[in-house]
C-alpha cells in the first residue's frame, strides 16, 4: 500500500485503527455477553436459595412459636378457670406450668408472674423471696397491649445463656390483668439450628420483631455488646415492610458489616415477627468474578496485541511519507512564496519590540510611509501614540498565546482616516532565540463606514438625526439605573407632541411637516445640550430625559417645569419653512422617576397621559402627571370591561316611567335602562353612561334597548289596557350618526311586526349642531316609516329654531331643571311659557319633565302644556310593577295622577336621562 500524503497516512491509519478497534469491541461486546448471562444466572440462582432458605425456616419457626402460643394461650384459661372455680393456688398453677414444660421440649423454662411482677409460678422460683418483672420491658408491654408479646433477648441469671421470652397475659375473670406467663427459648438451639445451614462465608439469618429489634442474628455482630439489640433499619427492608407485600426478595447493603447481600423476607405466620435470609454477594459471585477475571485477562492480551500490530503499520507508513514529504517540500516553498506576493494586504515580520524586521517584496505598508523606510523603525515611530498602543497589544497577546486577531487599528490621515485590522501569529526561534511575529494588516475602512451607517440606522430617527425609539428606551433605562446607583435621585422624562400638526401636513404638504420636524429638533438639540437627552418616537412625538436633577422631588419638578417652559418658549418662535412662515405650538407631559421604582412603559403612559391633559387643556400647555387622573382612567376601564360583562350576562333591565295627558290617562312610557351588577350592585345610569358614550359601548346598548323596547311593543299589542301606549326611547349621538342606524330600525319593526308609530326616538339639540344634513335624511327616512321624534331637554343646548322648523319632531319635552323651580323662579316660569306657547305654535306637542307636585302641574297646564312625567306620576318601574300599576281595561281614571309606584328607590332623582340610548 502507497501513502502519498499526510491526509491519506492519517485517513489509512484511521482506517486500521477503527478496523481494529471494531473487532475488538465485538469480541469485548461477546465477552460481555457471556459474563452477563454467567452473573444473572448467578443471581437468580442466589434469590431461589434464599427464598427455599427463608420458606423452610419459615415453616420450622411458625410451628415453633405455634406451639408455645398454644401452650401460653392453655396456661392463660386455666388460670381464668382456676380463678373463677375458686380452686387458685400458686402451687396449683406452677404445676401446672410446670407440666406444660414437658411438652414444649424446645422451651428452656416456663414461669409466670402475678399482676404486681413477682416471679412466683413455675419451676425454679422462690415465692419466698420472688424476683421481680416489673424493670423488664416485656412484662411491661404484657401489661399494656394484653397480647401475645415478644420480648427482647435477655440473660438467663442462672445459666448464663441468651433467651427470647414469649410472653402470654393472664386475665381474671373480671377481664382485670393478673399477671403474665412466659416462656423462654434458649438462643444457642436456634443458633445450632442456623449453623447447620449453609449460608456462606457472609450469609445472614436474622428474626426481629414488628419494631425492627433483632432478636437473633445468625452470625452474631462482632464488636457490640451482647445485652445490645441491633435495628433493622435499611432502606430496602423498610420499604418491603412499608409495602406489605410479603414475601419479597431484594438487594440491599447492610449498615452493619457494609456487605451487600440477596435477601428474602419474610413474616412467621401472623405473629408480629420477621424472618430475614441474606446471602452474600462476595460469596455466590465468587465463581462469576474468577471468570470475570480469567475474561478480561485475555481481553487484555487481545488489544496488546492489536496496538502492537497497529505501531508497527504506522511506523511503515510513516516512513514512507516523511520520504515522499521532503521531495514535495521545494514545490510548497516556491508555492509559498507565490501566494504572500498575491496577497493585497501588508504583511510584516516583526519582534516583540515593535521593530519592523522585513516584508515580502511587492507587499504595500498601509501606513503612508512606504516599505523601505519601515525596516528597522519602531511601529511607536511611524504611527500615532493611541494606534501604536493598540499595535504593541496584539503584539504582546500573540508573543503569550501563539496568535492575535481581530485588533482594530485607527490611523489618521491627510486624505481621511483609516481602519486596519490585524492578524498577529508568533514564530518561535526553534534554537531558543526571541521569537519573532507575522502581522498581516488589512485595510477595514469601507467595512467600518459601512458598520457606522448600519449603527445610525438601527438607533437614529432618519429624518431628523434623533435618537429613535430604540434608543431612547436603552438611555431611559441608563438614566433610571443611574438614578438608582446615585443615591436614587429624581429625574424627569417630558413628552412633546406639536399642536395642529396633521394641519401642517394636510394643507402645506408633507414636505414641510418634515422639515418642521427637522426644526424642532435642532432647536431641541441647541436647548439641551449637555441638560439632557432628546429622541424623536415618531410622528410629531418627542421626548426629553433630565438626568439626576435633584434629591427632593419638589426642587426637581421646578427644575423640569422650568425647561418645559422653556421648551414651550422656544418652540413657540416662528419658523421658515422655505418662502413660508408657520407658528407651532406643543403640548409636554411631564413625569418624574426616581431609581427604577416605575416601569419604563409605565412611565412611558405617565407621561403620555398627561400631554393628553395639556391637549385638552387648550394645547400650548405643560401638564404634569396626576395620579388621580390615572386612577379615573383605570376605574373608567374598569366600568367598560364590566359594563361589556353586563351585556354579556343581561344584567341591563329596562324600567318605565309613565307619561300622562291633561286628563291624567297614561299615553306612554320613556324606557330607562338600569344595571344590576353581580359585582357592583345598583349602578346609576350616570355612573355608566358617559363611560359608555366615550368607549363606543353606548351603541350596543343602545341596540339592545331598542331590542327590549320593540319586544315589549309586540307584548303589548295583545294587551288592550296597553296597546295604545307609546314607549319613548333616548337615542345617542353616537349610535344615531352610525350608517345602519336607519336599517337597525326598520328591521326591528319587521322583526317584531309593531306599530312603527308608537316608537318615539328621543334625540338631544347637541346631535343637531353638526353633519345637519345627514340628521335630516335620517330623521326623514325614519318618519317616512311612522316612527316619532322628540326632542328631549328642550333649552338646555344650542337651541335654534332653524332645525325646529327643518326636522320632523313630534314633541319637544321641557327639561326637568326648568320645571323643578317653576312655581319659585319667575325666570324659569318664563322660560316654560315661552317653550309651551312656541310648540303650539309649530303645531308639536310639548311634554314636561319632571314633574314632582300637583302645583307644578297645575301651572303647566295652566301654560298650555298637557303632557308630563315625573314623580309625581311615577317613578320609574320594572315592566310587571308596571302593569299592576295601570288600571285594568282599555278605558283610564283620573286617579293615576294619584297613584303610587313600586319601582326606583326614594333616592334617585326621577330624571329621565337613565338610558340613554
Amino acid at each position: 500500500m502507497v501513502i502519498e500524503n499526510p491526509k491519506e497516512f492519517r485517513q489509512s491509519f484511521r482506517v486500521l485503527v477503527v478496523s481494529v478497534g471494531v473487532l475488538l469491541c465485538v469480541v469485548a461486546g461477546l465477552v460481555a455477553y457471556l459474563l452477563n448471562a454467567s452473573y444473572q444466572r448467578y443471581q437468580t440462582e442466589a434469590e431461589e436459595n434464599s427464598q427455599n432458605l427463608a420458606l423452610s425456616l419459615e415453616t420450622f419457626l411458625s410451628a415453633h412459636f405455634r406451639e408455645i402460643d398454644l401452650a401460653l394461650q392453655s396456661a392463660a384459661s386455666e388460670f381464668q378457670r382456676m380463678h373463677a372455680e375458686g380452686r387458685f393456688s400458686d402451687a396449683a398453677f406452677s404445676a401446672y406450668l410446670q407440666s406444660l414444660r414437658q411438652r414444649l421440649p424446645n422451651a428452656d423454662s416456663v414461669r409466670g408472674a402475678d399482676k404486681d411482677g413477682h416471679l412466683i409460678y413455675g419451676e425454679g422460683v422462690d415465692s419466698g423471696h420472688p424476683i421481680s418483672l416489673l424493670g423488664r420491658e416485656f412484662f411491661l408491654r404484657a401489661w399494656t397491649y394484653r397480647t401475645l408479646i415478644f420480648g427482647m433477648p435477655m440473660t438467663s441469671r442462672i445459666t448464663g445463656e441468651r433467651l427470647l421470652p414469649v410472653v402470654q397475659p393472664l386475665t381474671l375473670p373480671d377481664g382485670s390483668f393478673g399477671g403474665a406467663a412466659y416462656v423462654n427459648t434458649a438462643n444457642d438451639r436456634m443458633m445450632s439450628l442456623f449453623t447447620s445451614i449453609k449460608l456462606g462465608r457472609f450469609g445472614v439469618i436474622t428474626l426481629f420483631d414488628a419494631r425492627h429489634h433483632a432478636l437473633v442474628r445468625y452470625p452474631p455482630l462482632t464488636g457490640m455488646d451482647k445485652d445490645e439489640t441491633p435495628v433493622v433499619g435499611d432502606p430496602s427492608t423498610i420499604a418491603a415492610l412499608a409495602s406489605g407485600h410479603l414475601p419479597a426478595t431484594y438487594r440491599a447493603r447492610s449498615a452493619f458489616d457494609d456487605h451487600e447481600r440477596t435477601t428474602t423476607l419474610r413474616s412467621i405466620s401472623s405473629y408480629p415477627i420477621y424472618l430475614m435470609v441474606g446471602l452474600a454477594r462476595d460469596d455466590y459471585l465468587q465463581p462469576w468474578q474468577t471468570q470475570a477475571w480469567v475474561g478480561g485477562g485475555l481481553f487484555i492480551l487481545l488489544v496488546g496485541a492489536a496496538v502492537i500490530f497497529c505501531m508497527s503499520m504506522r511506523r511503515r507508513w510513516f516512513a514512507d511519507l516523511q520520504l515522499r514529504s521532503l521531495q514535495a517540500t521545494q514545490t510548497a516553498h516556491d508555492h509559498l512564496a507565490a501566494v504572500i506576493a498575491a496577497i493585497p494586504d501588508s504583511l510584516f515580520e516583526m519582534d516583540t519590540q515593535g521593530r519592523y524586521l522585513a516584508s515580502p517584496a511587492g507587499s504595500i505598508s498601509g501606513t503612508g510611509v512606504p516599505v523601505s523606510e519601515l525596516i528597522g523603525r519602531n511601529v511607536c515611530e511611524v504611527l500615532p501614540a493611541a494606534s501604536a498602543q493598540t499595535v504593541m497589544a496584539a503584539l504582546d497577546e500573540a508573543r503569550r498565546e501563539g496568535r492575535s486577531c481581530g485588533a482594530e487599528v485607527h490611523i489618521p490621515g491627510m486624505d481621511g482616516d483609516k481602519w486596519m485590522e490585524l492578524s498577529v501569529a508568533r514564530k518561535d526561534d526553534h534554537g531558543n532565540g526571541e521569537p519573532t511575529l507575522i502581522v498581516l494588516s488589512r485595510n477595514i475602512t469601507e467595512r467600518k463606514q459601512a458598520q457606522a451607517q448600519i449603527e445610525q440606522l438601527a438607533f437614529s430617527d432618519l429624518l431628523t438625526q434623533l435618537p429613535n425609539r430604540r434608543l431612547f428606551l436603552d438611555r431611559l433605562k441608563q438614566s433610571m439605573a443611574n438614578s438608582q446607583r446615585t443615591g436614587r435621585k429624581v429625574g424627569a422624562l417630558l413628552f412633546l407632541d406639536l399642536d395642529q400638526f396633521k394641519a401642517v401636513n394636510d394643507t402645506m404638504g408633507h414636505h414641510f411637516g418634515d422639515l418642521l420636524l427637522v426644526k424642532t429638533a435642532q432647536r431641541l438639540t441647541q436647548l439641551i445640550r449637555q441638560d439632557g437627552s432628546v429622541a424623536r418616537l415618531g410622528g410629531d412625538e418627542f421626548v426629553i430625559v433630565l438626568e439626576q436633577l435633584s434629591d427632593c422631588a419638589e426642587e426637581a419638578a421646578s427644575i423640569a417645569m422650568s425647561m418645559a417652559d422653556e421648551v414651550l418658549h422656544e418652540l413657540d418662535a416662528q419658523y421658515d419653512l422655505h418662502d413660508r412662515t408657520y407658528h407651532s405650538t406643543v403640548s409636554i407631559g411631564v413625569t418624574l422617576f426616581r431609581g427604577q421604582d416605575v416601569a419604563i412603559d409605565e412611565l412611558l403612559k405617565r407621561a403620555d397621559m398627561s400631554m393628553y391633559q395639556a391637549k385638552q387643556a387648550g394645547r400650548n400647555a405643560v401638564r404634569f402627571f396626576d395620579p388621580q387622573t390615572q386612577n379615573r382612567i383605570e376605574m373608567h376601564l374598569a366600568m367598560e370591561v364590566d359594563i361589556q360583562v353586563a351585556l354579556r350576562e343581561q344584567e341591563f333591565v329596562l324600567h318605565y316611567q309613565p307619561q300622562i295627558n291633561q286628563s291624567g290617562a297614561c299615553v306612554g312610557v320613556e324606557a330607562l335602562i338600569r344595571w344590576n351588577s353581580k359585582t357592583r350592585g345598583v349602578v346609576h345610569p350616570v355612573d355608566f353612561i358617559p363611560i359608555a358614550e366615550a368607549s363606543g359601548l353606548i351603541c350596543r346598548i343602545g341596540d339592545w334597548v331598542l331590542h327590549e323596547a320593540c319586544a315589549q311593543l309586540r307584548r303589548w299589542q295583545s294587551m288592550p289596557a296597553f296597546s295604545r301606549l307609546s314607549i319613548a326611547v333616548n337615542v345617542s349621538a353616537r349610535q344615531f350618526s352610525q350608517p345602519e342606524f336607519v336599517e337597525q330600525i326598520c328591521a326591528r319593526v319587521r322583526q317584531y311586526a309593531i306599530n312603527p308609530a308608537l316608537l318615539k326616538l328621543e334625540l338631544t339639540e347637541s346631535m343637531l349642531i353638526e353633519n345637519m344634513k345627514d340628521v335630516v335624511a335620517r330623521m326623514s327616512a325614519l318618519r317616512a316609516i311612522g316612527i316619532n321624534f322628540a326632542l328631549d331637554d328642550f333649552g338646555t343646548g344650542f337651541s335654534s329654531l332653524s332645525y325646529l322648523k327643518q326636522l320632523p319632531f313630534a314633541q319637544i319635552k321641557i327639561d326637568r331643571s326648568f320645571v323643578l323651580d317653576v312655581l319659585d323662579d319667575a325666570n324659569d316660569a318664563a322660560i316654560c311659557r315661552a317653550i309651551i306657547a312656541l310648540g303650539n305654535i309649530l303645531g308639536l306637542e310639548v311634554m314636561a319633565e319632571g314633574i314632582e307636585s300637583p302645583a307644578q302641574w297645575q301651572f303647566l297646564n295652566a301654560a298650555g302644556c298637557f303632557c308630563g312625567q315625573g314623580y309625581m306620576i311615577a317613578r320609574p318601574m320594572s315592566v310587571s310593577n308596571f302593569e299592576t300599576w295601570l288600571p285594568e281595561g282599555p278605558e283610564q281614571d283620573d286617579s293615576l295622577v294619584a297613584r303610587k309606584t313600586v319601582a326606583d328607590s326614594p333616592t334617585e332623582h326621577g330624571q329621565a336621562q337613565g338610558l340613554t340610548a
